[in-house]
C-alpha cells in the first residue's frame, strides 16, 4: 500500500490496487551562493564583480585589485572575510553567500626632530607633519633664531657632526636633523 501524502518530496501516480503505480522524485537543483565585495571606506576606484555562484565546499579565486581601489593613507592588502579581519589567499564556501572586504595597511610613517646640536639660545623648529618613506622632506630655516655662542648658522645635517643638507627624502624611520654650525 502506498500511503499518498506522507513522503514528503516524491509525488505517486496510482492507487492501490492499481498495480501500475510508480514513485516520482523531482529532481532539485542543488544550492549557490554569491560573492561580492566591498571597498571597506575606499575613497577611489572601484571593486571587483564575480557574476559566478558557488557550491558549499567549492574554492573561489578571489580577485585582485582589478579597479584599482585606493585609500588615502594606506595601501591595498587584499581581502578578507571580516571589515577589520587580516587578508586571507583561499577561501572555501560555506553554507551562505560571502562578501570580502578589502583590507587596507597604513602606510608607515615617520617624524622629523630638529636638534639645536649644542644651541644656547632660541628654539628648535617643530616639524608636525608625518612622512612616509620616499616622501621629500621639506628643510626648515633658522625659524626660531637659533644661536650658539661664536659660531654661524649653518643649515640642517642627519648627523651632529655632519655638513649641511640641501634636500631629504625620508627613509624607513624617523629622522633627527642637527642644527650645523660654522
Amino acid at each position: 500500500f502506498i500511503d499518498k501524502g506522507t513522503n514528503i518530496g516524491y509525488s505517486y501516480f496510482g492507487d492501490f490496487p492499481d498495480l501500475g503505480a510508480y514513485e516520482y522524485q523531482g529532481i532539485e537543483s542543488p544550492v549557490t551562493y554569491v560573492v561580492t565585495y566591498d571597498g571597506n571606506g575606499a575613497t577611489s576606484g572601484t571593486v571587483p564583480t564575480d557574476s559566478n555562484t558557488y557550491l558549499s565546499g567549492a574554492n573561489v579565486p578571489l580577485k585582485g585589485n582589478t579597479g584599482n581601489l585606493t585609500k588615502t593613507g594606506y595601501t591595498f592588502g587584499g581581502w578578507s572575510t571580516s571589515a577589520v579581519g587580516p587578508a586571507i589567499s583561499v577561501y572555501i564556501m560555506g553554507t551562505n553567500s560571502v562578501t570580502f572586504y578589502a583590507v587596507w595597511n597604513p602606510i608607515p610613517t615617520h617624524t622629523v626632530t630638529y636638534d639645536g646640536n649644542g644651541s644656547d639660545g632660541g628654539s628648535v623648529p617643530v616639524d608636525y607633519i608625518s612622512y612616509a618613506n620616499g616622501m621629500p622632506v621639506p628643510l626648515a630655516g633658522n625659524t626660531g633664531n637659533l644661536t650658539k655662542t661664536g659660531y654661524t648658522f649653518g643649515g640642517w645635517s642627519t648627523s651632529p657632526t655632519g655638513t649641511a643638507i640641501s634636500s631629504y627624502t625620508m627613509g624607513t624611520q624617523n629622522v633627527i636633523f642637527y642644527a650645523v654650525w660654522t
